[in-house]
């Protein structure tokens, strides 16, 4: 019955290694909180409406009960574990992560990700799922990669990749198990398992909304921090989230 909340009880888990080892990332809690609760209340607004209109769901007998305008309680505790655990692994590629993977081919990545999404919102206008995600990940990432942080975007894309095996086993767990559905019509129809393949977008937004305001505010409460990576790096010593 209480799935969601035993899955959102894992973010303890990073949340104890945020005070050990070499990502103390206790330090950046202050950045951390607003790029997780606005998000949060961003995708809260985004899960109100397809609930309404019926697009998806949770299933009442797989939730507790309560609700908040109208969405179980359980789901801004999901939102803000994952939004925990994605700022965690992006804060550990930044501080040991010595060798960017992606350096040589993110300019390349980032514009066929681009054109995709702006494809995918034209040719999927009628699976309301897959045409929403498409756009809001045309939006944050054509903001990330344009005007935000550009520099950064290859180790954004090891982070991304790094974060999401936890998170879709959770989201086919939650799946397999009937606590979410999903609306047929409004989805391309390829899944994974269970889990219809269009969440992937939803992550990335996610993933791209939590990073890019955790970003904002390290540099403004720091302007002169090591975040903005340089485009060819070759060290041993990769920069930290504040020195």
């Amino acid at each position: 019955m209480y799935i969601i909340i035993i899955i959102s009880l894992f973010t303890l888990i990073p949340l104890g290694l945020s005070f050990i080892g070499k990502n103390p990332f206790y330090k950046d809690f202050l950045f951390a909180i607003p790029a997780i609760i606005i998000p949060v209340v961003f995708f809260a607004l985004i899960e109100f409406f397809f609930i309404s209109w019926g697009i998806w769901g949770l299933n009442s007998d797989k939730t507790s009960g309560v609700q908040w305008i109208g969405i179980p309680l359980e789901t801004y505790g999901l939102y803000a574990s994952i939004s925990f655990f994605n700022l965690f692994i992006y804060s550990l590629n930044i501080r040991i992560l010595k060798r960017e993977f992606f350096i040589h081919f993110h300019k390349i990545i980032t514009t066929m990700l681009l054109l995709g999404f702006l494809a995918g919102i034209i040719i999927f206008r009628k699976d309301l799922i897959t045409a929403m995600g498409a756009l809001l990940c045309a939006f944050f990432l054509g903001y990330r990669s344009w005007v935000g942080k550009p520099k950064s975007m290859a180790r954004f894309y090891m982070a991304f990749a790094t974060a999401q095996l936890p998170i879709f086993l959770a989201y086919i767990l939650l799946t397999a198990t009937g606590t979410f559905w999903f609306s047929d019509t409004q989805i391309i129809g390829i899944k994974l398992g269970p889990l219809p393949i269009d969440i992937i977008l939803f992550e990335l937004a996610l993933f791209l909304l939590n990073v890019g305001i955790f970003d904002l505010l390290v540099l403004w409460k720091a302007p002169n921090t090591q975040v903005e990576f340089p485009d060819e790096i070759d060290t041993l010593s990769p920069p930290s989230i504040l020195d």
